[in-house]
């Protein structure tokens, strides 16, 4: 492999042993035709140490319960997220294929990639090393994390781990400010607020579907005005 100098540039990360990112950017179709290693191996425990790393991060960085952290997890660790990834870093020009393979990648196979790289990283380098760079190229930042996540959980919670996110001081409050029509078809309307100011309100047929829907304004409002 020509292109080492490369590829450690687009990881920002030299490797001690280029074997190991060798390895790691072998297709097991490439691997068959050519009597080599594929990455297969290192994928299974790169799926590992990023399980390990995302944990501790949600775990050190959001006051989720057991069950918010799993589905977190599962959401930033999917095959859509990680491919996203390897096209983000242009690093599927680099995967050796064998010669009945297509040249496009599957989603799943730049997934498989990813999780490679970081089995690779983490040998290489250990686990300081590997964090550094999943916390590069995955999770960012906590604002970033809550961006990526606000389809997984419940847009209440999002907004909360906004603005606490923003200052740890914000205070947030639900206020209905008008109900109507009958028992067994009420209508709710409510606002929710930060520090006493406004920044969005929302219907629903019971209160907390009027209260996300507040909560999804707001989300709105607060990335609009950042922008």
């Amino acid at each position: 492999m020509n292109k080492l100098k490369e590829i450690y540039s687009v990881l920002n990360y030299e490797f001690k042993d280029e074997n190991l990112i060798k390895t790691a950017l072998t297709h097991s179709s490439f691997a068959n035709e050519n009597k080599c290693t594929s990455y297969e191996r290192l994928e299974f425990l790169g799926d590992a140490v990023l399980e390990i790393v995302v944990s501790e991060y949600l775990y050190k960085n959001f006051d989720f319960s057991q069950g918010e952290m799993t589905k977190l997890r599962a959401k930033l660790v999917d095959e859509k997220m990680l491919s996203t990834i390897v096209e983000s870093l242009n690093l599927n020009r680099f995967v050796l294929l064998g010669s009945a393979q297509k040249n496009k990648l599957s989603k799943s196979v730049e997934c498989d990639v990813f999780e490679s790289v970081v089995g690779a990283i983490f040998l290489d380098g250990g686990l300081e090393v590997c964090k550094t760079f999943v916390n590069t190229v995955l999770l960012k930042s906590k604002q970033n994390v809550l961006d990526v996540l606000n389809e997984t959980l419940d847009y209440k919670t999002v907004l909360q781990e906004y603005l606490k996110a923003l200052d740890s001081k914000n205070k947030i409050e639900y206020c209905c400010v008008g109900e109507s029509g009958p028992d067994h078809n009420k209508h709710f309307e409510f606002v929710v607020k930060c520090n006493n100011k406004i920044l969005g309100s929302g219907g629903g047929n019971s209160k907390k579907d009027a209260q996300t829907k507040a909560a999804y304004a707001a989300l709105i409002y607060l990335k609009n005005s950042n922008k």
